[in-house]
């Protein structure tokens, strides 16, 4: 019929059901085929689909559709964008999508794919999006990821993924946004991670990671988020991390780092989150914290600080949250924090143990140590 000559077919944001008819693979001109958000479309991505040859995106995502992703998807090769996000799509990455050279966004995130990342993304090398992330992915990150010098973001959080990061990530030179988090990655950070010169977000928390934390990560000048938290990275915090002026969250608990906090973490006047509790970092806290007046909260709990809590602690009047419990600091919480602000709260300890910090006012509370 007429529809046989249709260029674009949009049907976003209706209450769509069923499955996706198979008679879809008659429509071969079309170049733009729109199916996101409906309410109840199920079943597979039929293999005719392939017959839709001059596609150049595909958007189905925010749906129910399940089964595996067909082979014949392979065929689409002017495919410029293809997403399937937040679905219910299973079985392996078809390695025959590194056919699919025209691609720029590939956005597989939240389904129910396994198995591993294809070492045939490497041929995507027009890649300026790739979302993986919320799968049950795993092996390891291949090294042909390299590739893809277009890429700006790589999501490849909260899968199984395992082994280590492959030094041929420092090749990818626009990379905005690197999400590694939730994994089995192990191994050390790789220092050619300083290469990534535009990276603003680095998230790799919740891994096995180790080694120290790379001084090279110094120069990433245009990062606003860190969150290297819970792994098991030893060492001490390499002053060169408090030259990324333009950070707003520092996130590194949870490892097994010591030594002292540099007197350069002045520096980060814009940071809004500092967590290094849960780590082995002794001395004392330095005067500098008190320059970081934009903070919303600070962690320095469980860790083996000790010493007077400064009195420019009293500067950071944006607090909402001061976490020091569990640490062999003392001396009195300075009053303007807690009396003569809107902080949440200060958590110490209920208990001496070689501690004695007083806090008088309302928004002091303590936790009771085993």
């Amino acid at each position: 019929g007429l529809l046989t000559v249709l260029g674009e077919l949009h049907l976003s944001y209706n209450d769509l059901t069923g499955p996706i008819p198979t008679e879809i693979g008659l429509l071969t001109r079309l170049s733009v085929l729109m199916l996101s958000a409906q309410s109840n479309l199920r079943g597979k991505i039929p293999s005719e689909i392939g017959r839709l040859t001059k596609l150049t995106r595909l958007s189905a995502d925010r749906n129910y559709l399940s089964g595996r992703i067909p082979s014949e998807l392979s065929l689409l090769i002017r495919l410029r964008k293809l997403h399937l996000y937040d679905n219910l799509l299973t079985g392996n990455i078809i390695p025959e999508i590194g056919r699919l050279s025209n691609l720029d966004e590939t956005w597989l995130s939240s389904n129910v794919l396994t198995g591993e990342i294809p070492t045939q993304i490497g041929f995507l090398t027009k890649l300026t999006y790739l979302s993986l992330d919320h799968n049950h992915l795993s092996t390891s990150i291949p090294s042909q990821i390299g590739r893809l010098t277009r890429l700006q973001q790589l999501h490849f959080w909260n899968n199984t993924i395992s082994g280590s990061i492959p030094s041929e990530v420092g090749a990818l030179i626009r990379l905005r946004d690197l999400w590694l988090t939730d994994n089995s990655l192990t191994g050390q950070i790789p220092a050619e991670f300083g290469l990534l010169s535009s990276l603003e977000w680095l998230d790799m928390e919740n891994n096995m990671l180790s080694g120290r934390v790379p001084t090279v990560l110094g120069r990433l000048s245009l990062l606003y988020d860190m969150d290297l938290s819970n792994n098991k990275l030893t060492g001490s915090i390499p002053s060169d991390i408090f030259h990324l002026t333009s950070l707003t969250s520092l996130e590194i608990e949870y490892n097994q780092l010591s030594g002292q906090i540099p007197t350069q973490i002045g520096f980060l006047t814009n940071l809004l989150n500092l967590d290094v509790d849960n780590n082995s970092l002794t001395g004392w806290i330095p005067t500098e914290i008190g320059k970081l007046t934009e903070l919303r909260d600070l962690d320095f709990d469980n860790t083996l600080l000790t010493g007077p809590i400064p009195l420019e602690i009293g500067h950071l009047t944006n607090l909402n949250e001061m976490e020091i419990w569990n640490t062999d600091l003392y001396g009195t919480i300075p009053p303007q924090l807690i009396c003569d602000n809107e902080i949440t709260k200060i958590i110490i300890n209920c208990t001496d143990y070689g501690s004695d910090i007083q806090c008088a006012c309302p928004g002091c509370v303590c936790v009771e140590l085993p």
